[in-house]
């Protein structure tokens, strides 16, 4: 964690975790959207983020015969929220969104619960695209051109698509179903870790909020995705 303190010595902002508060476990139950009966081996994967920086914790479990992949929530205190990705061969990926103050968010970081996710099966030779369109603005919102955007799987690292935004500050991809990293480069400008995962299973808008590398101060807007979610709690 780090701590910033005034001249007096008084503290004036804080990034990163809180010491000595203990993470708060929740159980994610993953099931078929159709039958209802767990999914074993799904991969629950992603990361809460700091506040005021870019550093993160990665998590990554399976679910186990019962469908069920435990999660480690940290104390709100710190954190800007939490980021995961859901994944299962033979079903349409999902993904799950935790703090944020609670914007677009599934559940509150300070009163973290259980989940059950439903993920939808594919229909077998499908081969289905959707359309991802990428919006990169800066953190007021001004659309930017000539972005450089990269597009990988998000479990296995591969590159899948890139291309640079045009004079509305969009790049479009064409994408089968799961879950992707998204990047977005420019000269003296950043991506926040928070603002990079994406789970593609319809025609999808994801923005992407870039910061000044200067004048940032971890307080800008995250990326928000438009798309449709099942889930029960």
């Amino acid at each position: 964690m780090v701590v910033l303190l005034d001249r007096e010595g008084n503290e004036v902002a804080r990034s990163g975790p809180v010491e000595g508060e203990p993470d708060e476990p929740i159980d994610v139950t993953v099931l078929d959207a159709e039958t209802g009966d767990p999914i074993q081996g799904a991969l629950v994967r992603g990361r809460c983020n700091f506040e005021g920086s870019t550093g993160e914790e990665d998590q990554s479990q399976e679910t186990n015969e019962e469908g069920v992949a435990t999660l480690l929530i940290p104390p709100s205190e710190g954190y800007t929220g939490c980021d995961f990705n859901i994944n299962a061969d033979g079903y349409e990926s999902d993904s799950l969104r935790i703090g944020y103050d609670g914007v677009d968010s599934d559940m509150d970081m300070d009163d973290p619960e259980d989940v059950t996710v439903e993920l939808t099966p594919t229909e077998d030779g499908d081969g289905e695209t959707h359309t991802a369109t990428v919006v990169v603005t800066d953190i007021d919102g001004v659309r930017l051109e000539g972005v450089d955007v990269d597009v990988n799987t998000y479990e296995a690292g591969e590159d899948v698509a890139e291309g640079t935004t045009d004079d509305c500050g969009e790049v479009q991809f064409d994408v089968g179903d799961g879950g992707y990293e998204v990047r977005a480069s420019a000269e003296g400008l950043a991506q926040s870790s928070a603002n990079m995962g994406l789970s593609v299973r319809e025609d999808t808008t994801y923005v992407i909020n870039l910061y000044d590398t200067d004048e940032y101060d971890g307080e800008g807007p995250r990326g928000r995705v438009e798309h449709h979610r099942t889930r029960t709690m």
